[in-house]
């Protein structure tokens, strides 16, 4: 079976719960009005912000400009960087690639001037998913292995698993089997250390797709099967996804970090 194909069929598979985000973001919409703080009011709107990516863009979009509009007024500089990365969400899941990485790069610039490695790490692996949408691919594997070379560094690593996700996902051929494995493997035990169902959800998803690309059709089927189960019984689902772009141009299930 063709990766393309494969990851198609994959796509209906992984739902997960609606009501958990749809609940966060009504109780953070709650709160604003007690929030004192300025700084703290603009961390819960990007915060709002992209819990809505998943549902509504618009939402995102509303909530993004609002925060950076306050963040700049008070120069917080961290708030008007997630602001920034949150444009860069909008525009990469509207398929404007131009905005998309004009947003991704000014936030990466932004999270290196406070030092801040995670996001470092997202943003280059969010600028590599765009310009592999748009046909870089030198362009996006450079990113991606930057991604991954600082993420390999960073003590806070449940980026770096989503990293791996996504750069084997997009990019199997760049691996050999062996470091497909250990990479697989190695994202694996950060989902658990965090217990993180959406990413362990989504490493046995690649865990899958890499036995049914090497002929190994039957195991990597019931392996499906096993993930189906656990995603299912839940109501209120939506479709499990994060990086915009990669998933809207070749139909796969993406990861973006929500928890950040």
């Amino acid at each position: 079976m063709r990766a393309g194909l494969c990851c198609i069929l994959l796509l209906g598979l992984f739902v997960l719960p609606v009501f958990g985000q749809v609940e966060k973001i009504r109780t953070l919409k709650q709160s604003l009005s007690s929030i004192k703080d300025s700084t703290q009011y603009v961390d819960a709107v990007n915060r709002i912000s992209l819990l809505f990516y998943e549902q509504n863009a618009d939402s995102t979009l509303y909530y993004a400009l609002r925060a950076r509009e306050i963040a700049f007024r008070l120069e917080y500089a961290r708030g008007l960087a997630d602001a920034t990365n949150n444009m860069g969400i909008v525009f990469d899941i509207k398929g404007n690639i131009q905005l998309a990485l004009r947003y991704y790069n000014d936030a990466y610039n932004q999270y290196t001037a406070l030092n801040d490695s995670s996001n470092i790490v997202q943003t280059l692996m969010n600028i590599g998913s765009v310009y592999s949408v748009s046909g870089k691919d030198q362009k996006a594997l450079v990113n991606f292995d930057k991604a991954l070379s600082l993420g390999n560094l960073i003590a806070h690593d449940s980026i770096t698993a989503i990293v791996i996700y996504n750069y084997v996902l997009i990019y199997p051929q760049k691996f050999t089997e062996k470091q497909k494995s250990a990479y697989i493997e190695r994202a694996d035990k950060i989902s658990e250390k965090y217990h993180d169902l959406r990413l362990k959800l989504a490493v046995q998803q690649l865990r899958a797709n890499n036995l049914i690309e090497n002929k190994k059709k039957k195991q990597g089927v019931e392996l499906l099967e096993q993930t189906l189960t656990s995603a299912r019984p839940r109501k209120g689902c939506n479709v499990f996804q994060a990086g915009a772009s990669h998933c809207r141009a070749k139909k796969l299930p993406h990861v973006r970090p929500t928890n950040l």
